[in-house]
């Protein structure tokens, strides 16, 4: 027992003063010693998911790492293997686990994947853009204007795909309760300025019809994620169908619930003015955590909302549902402080309709 009393000593040494809880385990995994009472109940568990081998020899996992739950609170607890005076020992750290921030291994394995590769898509293409304009004297040629055009088409990808990773940065930081404190926004109001976005930037291509009399339909949710997301609708309803020329939207507002109806309908015997819909690369969605139905899916969720999408014929067709939020007037709120789409053709509305819509060059 001296021996032991002395290893214990030192371990409360070195380890005693740790801004992480910190226990000792002999070979047989009794806990000798803790720097703090909360690991108790983790050691427990531990020796729950802990498997042995015949000769009751402790088999631990991979880095020697464990994922425990106490009272609704995630740990990360690793064991480190010590050998002390040809005795086997092993140290047991604690880590609180923040879950909620957390992505997972999966959605980020997935999410690298998919923008990795087109982030070198983008390159080469820049990479052969500048080449072919280098040998250019101007670009007023074919060859130039479409190396100059494959430049500009570069950007705009690599930016849907920047301000889609920022969303989900936006809901991978947002804790439970500064969302319980958002105040109620009327969404009304932030439907016909999408609505007004839309047309403006699709120009004479499509016909945007809102209701006549948007009253207000109070929400809690954040306006620009609202914004976001119908956005996002816009884009999904036109994935793969780029003749969709008519877009229509119906709102209504019920006790309890705030209803949402976006059709896109193609028309016959439409011209096509600018800006030119995509005809012959038709955007898909992918499938990694920052794709456009992903975000829309973590809004929904966020948000208490649903959205269901219907594919009929010529038409497309969105709900989008919302609960209803009671409020008193004078807390009712709508934030319009984002830059105005005339003056900024690299603003969110562009770049989240960049996947579906083809801007020419003297759109400035």
């Amino acid at each position: 027992m001296e021996g032991t009393e002395k290893i214990i000593a030192a371990v409360r040494l070195l380890y005693g003063n740790s801004e992480l809880p910190m226990g000792l385990c002999n070979a047989e995994m009794e806990l000798l010693w803790y720097s703090d009472a909360s690991i108790l109940p983790l050691y427990t568990q531990i020796l729950t998911q802990l498997p042995c081998a015949d000769d009751s020899e402790p088999l631990l996992p991979v880095n020697g790492l464990f994922t425990v739950t106490e009272k609704n609170k995630t740990f990360q607890c690793q064991l480190l293997p010590l050998l002390i005076e040809k005795k086997e020992y092993y140290l047991l750290q604690v880590q609180r686990q923040e879950t909620w921030h957390a992505i997972s291994g999966k959605e980020m394995r997935s999410l690298f994947s998919a923008h990795s590769t087109d982030l070198r898509l983008i390159c080469s293409d820049l990479v052969q853009a500048g080449e072919a304009v280098s040998k250019l004297e101007g670009a007023e040629t074919d060859e130039g204007k479409a190396a100059s055009h494959l430049i500009g088409d570069s950007i705009y990808h690599l930016l849907h795909q920047a301000v889609r990773c920022q969303e989900l940065t936006w809901y991978e930081g947002m804790s439970k309760h500064r969302l319980m404190q958002l105040p109620a926004v009327d969404v009304s109001a932030v439907l016909f300025e999408t609505m007004e976005e839309i047309r403006y930037i699709m120009q004479d291509y499509v016909t945007v019809e809102l209701p006549n009399d948007l009253r207000a339909m109070p929400a809690r949710v954040d306006t620009e994620r609202l914004h976001f997301a119908l956005l996002n609708i816009f884009v999904l309803l036109h994935e793969g169908y780029p003749n969709r020329s008519l877009y229509y939207c119906e709102a209504s507002c019920k006790q309890r619930e705030i209803t949402i109806v976006f059709t896109a309908t193609a028309v016959e015997n439409r011209r096509e003015k600018v800006p030119i819909l995509r005809r012959e690369r038709h955007w898909q969605d992918s499938d990694t955590a920052a794709s456009s139905r992903a975000l829309l899916e973590r809004f929904c969720k966020t948000f208490r909302g649903s959205v269901e999408f219907e594919w009929q014929g010529n038409a497309s067709k969105c709900t989008l549902r919302l609960p209803t939020y009671a409020t008193d007037t004078n807390r009712l709120k709508f934030s319009s402080d984002r830059e105005n789409v005339m003056h900024n053709r690299f603003s969110l509305p562009y770049l989240l309709l960049s996947p579906i819509v083809d801007f020419p060059q003297k759109q400035k």
